[in-house]
């Protein structure tokens, strides 16, 4: 994965932390999504940054 790559995934998941927080006490559904996607690209970006494909 190169550099941009990496930088795309950051992005991806300040933006998904930020949408996120705006459904807390708003829609459990919603939030519960947005937690799952938030703990995926965590995870997307911890392999990433490891080098592992």
């Amino acid at each position: 994965m190169t550099a941009q790559n990496v930088e795309q995934l950051r992005e991806r998941l300040a933006r998904a932390e930020l949408e996120r927080d705006t459904w807390q006490g708003k829609s459990d559904h919603h939030y519960k999504m947005a937690c799952t996607l938030v703990k995926s690209l965590r995870e997307q970006l911890v392999a990433a940054e490891s080098g592992q494909p």
